[in-house]
C-alpha cells in the first residue's frame, strides 16, 4: 500500500536508499533524524515493518516534534492493525502539522476499515485542500464518496484519474465498483475487464467480474460456470505446497474449524452463521476466526467470545495468512467470503488445511478454486444436475443451507397497509443493484394489472438523482407513472424493518434474488414472490421460502410470477391473515432452528472428516432429513464417531423445555452461570433494565435473552427513573443521603418518566421458573402485583440492603411477610457484601475483617408443602439452578431423591467424583425441550405486543 506524501520532508531522505545505504548513513550520522528517517523509509519498502518502526522511533527521539515521523509510525502501526495506537500517532502528526497529508490518508484509511463513512470523507476531504494534485488522496476521497452514497462525483473523480493514469488498474476497478452499485452492470464488467488486463496477477478485478456476471440477465449459467472455473488458471500456484497432514488423524477427536471471513458482524454471514455457531458442542470443535474486517458490533462479540482464536488478517500478506493457518493446526477450513469483499482466494489456493469448504458470504455460485473441497449447499440452492458446474464437491442439508437469526430489535407489525391505504404497496429493499430491465419491465406489467397499485423501492442507491432518473425511465418506457413509485434511501436495520410496515407484498428481483432481505420481510409479514435464478445466486429466496413452509410463492415462470402477485393482492382478507402469521411460521420453521442445523452442520463435518482419515478423496454429500450422512460412492450411510466427552458417565440434567427466569435490573447478565445456561440451551431470559445498564453487554444479543432497556417491572404505572451523579445509583427509587457516603453521587440529575409493567399482566409470559429483583427498583410493588404469575415459581432472589440506600427498599421484615402470605419461605442469604472499618492501609486485613452486613440476596423457595406438590420436571429444574447458580447441593440432592432414588445416588456420586470441580457448569451437560409450544419469540413477542 503506498503512502500519501507528506507536505514536510525530513533532511537527507529526498532519493530512495537501499537497507544498505540507508543504515550506513545512521552510522555516519546516529544523531541525525532524517538518517533514521530514510533507514525507516528504506525498511517499509521491504515490509519489514518491525524494523522500520524502531527506526522511525529512534527519529522521534531526536525529533519529538516532527509530524513526519508521528505520521510514518501511524503508517506502520496501521499496517500491524495496531489501529488505535496509530491513531495516537496521527493525532500528534496533526498537532504538529494540521495539513500532513500522509497523517490525513491513513486516518481515512482506518475509517473507512470502521465502515465510518461520513469520517473518512471529512479527513480525506482535508488532505485534497493540499494536495489536489496527488492522485493517491485522489483515489481515497473516490472511496470515500461512493461509501457515503455520493456516486456521481465518485465516477466523476475516478473519471479524472483514468484520463491521468490510464494504466492503473485499481481506478478502472473502482469506478466498475460504482457503476455496480447503481445497477449498471454492463459499464461495471466492461470496467472489471479492462483492470482485469491491465493487471492479470490482481484477482481483485477478474473476481468483481464473476460477481458482476450474476446480475446480468443476459448471462446464462454456462458461461458464468465457465469464467468462475477459470479463476483457478489465472491466479492459483500452478504447484501449491502440500497441503498439511494433522499428527492426529483420529475420526473422532475434537476438531480445529478455522473461518476466514468479512462479515463476522451484522452482516448477511454473521447473521447466517451465528445460530449454528452457538449450537455447536465444544467438545466437537474448536473455532478459530480470522477476521479481514476491523468493524465490531454486539454480534462481533459474540462470535469473538465462542473463538478460541481471533485473528485480525487485512494486512496479512496470502503467503503468510496461508502459513498462520498452518501453525494453528486448523483441520478444516471455511471461507466465508467467496470473490467479494475480504476474498482471501489466493491465500486459500495455498491449499493451508487438511480439507476446506466453502460457506455463506459470497457464495453465489462455484469458486473456481479447487483448492476447496467441498461448499455446503441444499437440494433447492443445487438441485440435482448441478454438479457439473461445480469445482467443489457438493455437501446438500436437508432443510436450509443457513439459519437465520433475527434482530435483537424487531418491530411490531402493523395492520395490513392496503386496509388503510386502500391500494396494495408492492415493495423490493433489496440491493438496487439486483434491478435491471426484465425484472423492472415484469415489475411494470404487474403494476399495470393493478392499476391503483404503487411500488416501494429502498437502498442505498436511491439517494442518487441520477439513478432515481435512470428507474423512473424505465418504468415511463412501460407506461407507468412516477407518481406510483416510492424510492427511499437506506436506513439501519431497525428503520428497514419499520419500513415493511409500508409494504403488503414483496417482490424478488431475478436472475440475484434477495437472501437476509427475504428473511427480513417474512420476519415482518410481508410474503416475497420469487422466480428462481439460474445459479445459486438466484435459488437464495426459493430455498428459504421453501424451508419456511411457504413453497407456493416459488415460481417457475413470470406469467406464473405475475399471477400469484395479483392473486395475493386481489385477497387482502388472506393477505392479512398470512401477514398477522408468517414471522410466526418463519421463527418455527428450519430457517431459524439453530440447534437442528448445528445437529446437521455437526454431521456433515464429522462425515467429511471421517472420509479424510480413511485417505478417499472428496465425494458429493448429502444430509437426509433423519441426520444421516449419503456419500454419493457409498450404498450405505456414514457411521459417525464423535469425540469421547471426559465426562460421558457424569451426571446429566434432564427436563422438558427451558427454564424461564425474569430479571428486574438486568444483572444477571454479568453472571457466568447465567451465560453457561444459555451457551447450553437451558435458559430463556427476559430482562428488564430501567436504567439500560446492559445495553452494551454482548450476551444481551443472544437468541434466548428477550431485552427490554428503559421499562422496569413494577405496578403498571408510570414512575420516574433518578439519573444520578454516579451512574450505579440511577434507580427507579429515590436516592438517599447517607452519612457514610459521598453526597455530590447521589445527587438526582434528572428525573425522567418510566414506563413500568406488572408481572400479573403479562400474558404472553407462560410461567417464572426463577425471579431475581435487584436493590435499585421497587421490589415490594413488583411482588405485590406479580402474585398470579409467581404462583409456581421455583426460585425468588431478592436483593435486600441492611444499611438502605434508596427509598421503599424492602427490609427483611417485608419480605419475610411477603413469602409467608404466597407460598415461600425464606431458605438463605448468599453473595453477602460487607463493609470493614478498618483504613485503605491495612488493604490485607480489610479482606477478613469486614463486619457489618450491607446487603445480600435472599432466595425465597416454595414452602415444604408445597415443595411436595411440585411435578418431577418442576423438581429437577428447581435442583438444577440451586446446583448450578448457589451451589446449594444438600437441597438439589432431596429434590432428586423425591424424583427418584437412582437419579439421586447418581447425582451425589458424580458429586463426590468431581469434587474439585463442582461449581463448574461446563463439564456436565444439560438437555431441555420446547414444551406447551414456548418458543425463544413467542414470549418476547407477547411481552412487545403488550408494551407496545
Amino acid at each position: 500500500m503506498a503512502a500519501g506524501k507528506s507536505t514536510r520532508s525530513p533532511k537527507n531522505s529526498s532519493a530512495p536508499l537501499s537497507v544498505a545505504q540507508a543504515k550506513k548513513n545512521t552510522r555516519r550520522r546516529p544523531g541525525d533524524d532524517g538518517a533514521w528517517h530514510t533507514l525507516g523509509l528504506a525498511l517499509l519498502r521491504r515490509q519489514r515493518l518491525d524494523d522500520a518502526r524502531a527506526a522511525f522511533e529512534r527519529a522521534l527521539e531526536l525529533r519529538p516534534r516532527c509530524s513526519d515521523h508521528h505520521a510514518r509510525l501511524g503508517h506502520i502501526l496501521y499496517l500491524k492493525q495496531e489501529n488505535d495506537a496509530a491513531l495516537t500517532h496521527l493525532d500528534l502528526a496533526q498537532q504538529h502539522d494540521p495539513d500532513c497529508v500522509l497523517a490525513l490518508t491513513i486516518r481515512t484509511r482506518i475509517h473507512l476499515d470502521r465502515n465510518q463513512a461520513p469520517q473518512a470523507l471529512e479527513c480525506i476531504q482535508c488532505a485534497t485542500d493540499s494536495a489536489s494534485n496527488n492522485t493517491e488522496v485522489q483515489a481515497l476521497l473516490a472511496q470515500a464518496l461512493h461509501q457515503n452514497d455520493k456516486y456521481g462525483e465518485a465516477i466523476e473523480n475516478l473519471k479524472r484519474l483514468i484520463e491521468r493514469e490510464p494504466s492503473n488498474y485499481h481506478h478502472w476497478n473502482n469506478i466498475g465498483n460504482a457503476y455496480r452499485d447503481l445497477a449498471l452492470i454492463d459499464d461495471a464488467n466492461r470496467c472489471y475487464q479492462q483492470a482485469a488486463e491491465l493487471n492479470p496477477a490482481d484477482p481483485a478485478p477478474f473476481s468483481n467480474w464473476i460477481t458482476g456476471l450474476h446480475y446480468d440477465p443476459r448471462a446464462n449459467r454456462d458461461e458464468i460456470s465457465r469464467i468462475a472455473l477459470d479463476w483457478q488458471h489465472r491466479f492459483a500456484p500452478a504447484h501449491p505446497p502440500a497441503r498439511p497432514t494433522p499428527a492426529d488423524r483420529r475420526p473422532d477427536r475434537q476438531l480445529r474449524i478455522g473461518m476466514i471471513s468479512d462479515g463476522f458482524r451484522q452482516h448477511p454471514v454473521g447473521k447466517m452463521i451465528i445460530r449454528c455457531l452457538e449450537h455447536l458442542k465444544v467438545v466437537e470443535f474448536e473455532f478459530f476466526a480470522y477476521t479481514s474486517n476491523d468493524t465490531r458490533d454486539p454480534l462481533t462479540a459474540r462470535i469473538e467470545g465462542m473463538s478460541a482464536q481471533w485473528l485480525p488478517i487485512q494486512h496479512l500478506p496470502d503467503d503468510a495468512l496461508a502459513q498462520r493457518i498452518r501453525d494453528d493446526n486448523i483441520d478444516i477450513l471455511f471461507d466465508l467470503s467467496g470473490h467479494n469483499s475480504g476474498s482471501r482466494m489466493q491465500a486459500i489456493a495455498l491449499e493451508p488445511a487438511p480439507l476446506i469448504v466453502k460457506w455463506v458470504g459470497g457464495l453465489i455460485n462455484t469458486t473456481g478454486v479447487t483448492a476447496i473441497d467441498y461448499l455446503l449447499s441444499d437440494t433447492i440452492q443445487t438441485p440435482a444436475g448441478e454438479d457439473a458446474f461445480y469445482s467443489e464437491k457438493l455437501i446438500r442439508m436437508p432443510n436450509d443451507y443457513i439459519v437465520f437469526d433475527p434482530p435483537a430489535y424487531t418491530p411490531k407489525i402493523r395492520d395490513l397497509p392496503a386496509s388503510v391505504n386502500g391500494y396494495v404497496t408492492f415493495g423490493c429493499f433489496n440491493n438496487p443493484t439486483k434491478l435491471n430491465e426484465v425484472t423492472l419491465g415484469e415489475w411494470a406489467k404487474i403494476l399495470q394489472a393493478k392499476s391503483d397499485s404503487k411500488l416501494m423501492l429502498k437502498g442505498r442507491a436511491y439517494v442518487h438523482p441520477e439513478f432515481r432518473d435512470q428507474v423512473y425511465a424505465s418504468f415511463e418506457a412501460n407506461g407507468i407513472g412516477r407518481e406510483r413509485l416510492i424510492l427511499e434511501g437506506p436506513g439501519d436495520n431497525g428503520e428497514m424493518l419499520e419500513a415493511y410496515n409500508r409494504v403488503d407484498i414483496a417482490l424478488d428481483p431475478w436472475p440475484y434474488s434477495g437472501g437476509l432481505t427475504t428473511c427480513e420481510s417474512f420476519l415482518m409479514g410481508v410474503p416475497v414472490v420469487t422466480l428462481p435464478g439460474p445459479t445459486f445466486a438466484g435459488r437464495h429466496s426459493a430455498t428459504h421460502l421453501i424451508n419456511a413452509g411457504m413453497p407456493e410463492l416459488v415460481v417457475t415462470s413470470w406469467d406464473d410470477y405475475r399471477a400469484r402477485v395479483i392473486e395475493l393482492a386481489e385477497d387482502l382478507d388472506n393477505l392479512a391473515t398470512i401477514r398477522r402469521l408468517l414471522r410466526d411460521v418463519l421463527l418455527r420453521s428450519p430457517v431459524c432452528d439453530g440447534e437442528q442445523f448445528a445437529r446437521h452442520f455437526t454431521t456433515a463435518m464429522r462425515a467429511i472428516w471421517q472420509r479424510y482419515c480413511r485417505e478417499q478423496a472428496p465425494a458429493p454429500l448429502t444430509i437426509d432429513l433423519e441426520g444421516k450422512a449419503w456419500f454419493a460412492d457409498q450404498a450405505d450411510a456414514e457411521i459417525l464417531q464423535h469425540p469421547t466427552s471426559e465426562t460421558d458417565d457424569s451426571f446429566e440434567w434432564q427436563f422438558d423445555g427451558k427454564i424461564i427466569a425474569v430479571d428486574s435490573g438486568a444483572r444477571s447478565i454479568n453472571v457466568q452461570a447465567t451465560l453457561d445456561m444459555l451457551a447450553q440451551g437451558a435458559l430463556e431470559l427476559v430482562l428488564f433494565d430501567p436504567a439500560s445498564k446492559a445495553r452494551n453487554k454482548p450476551a444481551i444479543q443472544r437468541e434466548s435473552v428477550h431485552y427490554y432497556p428503559n421499562i422496569g417491572l413494577g405496578d403498571g404505572r408510570t414512575g420516574n427513573l433518578h439519573a444520578c451523579i454516579d451512574p450505579e445509583l440511577t434507580s427507579s427509587l429515590q436516592p438517599l443521603i447517607r452519612e457514610d457516603a459521598n453526597e455530590n453521587d447521589a445527587q438526582v440529575i434528572a428525573k425522567l418518566p418510566l414506563n413500568t409493567i406488572a408481572l400479573d399482566d403479562i400474558d404472553g409470559l407462560p410461567r417464572v421458573d426463577w425471579l431475581t429483583l435487584d436493590e435499585l427498583n421497587d421490589s415490594k410493588a413488583i411482588l405485590d402485583h406479580g402474585r398470579h404469575a409467581l404462583a409456581s415459581t421455583l426460585i425468588i432472589q431478592v436483593r435486600v440492603t441492611f444499611q438502605p440506600t434508596h427509598a421503599n427498599q424492602p427490609n427483611f421484615g417485608d419480605l419475610q411477610s411477603w413469602a409467608t402470605r404466597n407460598g415461600f419461605r425464606f431458605f438463605r442469604f448468599v453473595d453477602p457484601l460487607h463493609r470493614s472499618y478498618l483504613p485503605e492501609p491495612f488493604a490485607e486485613a480489610r479482606q477478613h475483617h469486614t463486619s457489618e452486613l450491607v446487603s445480600a440476596n435472599a432466595l425465597l423457595l416454595p414452602t415444604q408443602p408445597r415443595l411436595k406438590t411440585l411435578s418431577d420436571n418442576q423438581r429437577v429444574k428447581l435442583a438444577f439452578l440451586l446446583h448450578h447458580v448457589y451451589e446449594i447441593y444438600d437441597l438439589a440432592y432431596w429434590l432428586l431423591s423425591e424424583t427418584g432414588a437412582a437419579l439421586a445416588d447418581h447425582y451425589w456420586q458424580d458429586l463426590h467424583k468431581n469434587a474439585s470441580e463442582i461449581t463448574r457448569f461446563e463439564g456436565q451437560s444439560c438437555h431441555s425441550a420446547h414444551s406447551n409450544g414456548i418458543g425463544d419469540e413467542s414470549i418476547s413477542r407477547e411481552i412487545d405486543q403488550l408494551l407496545n
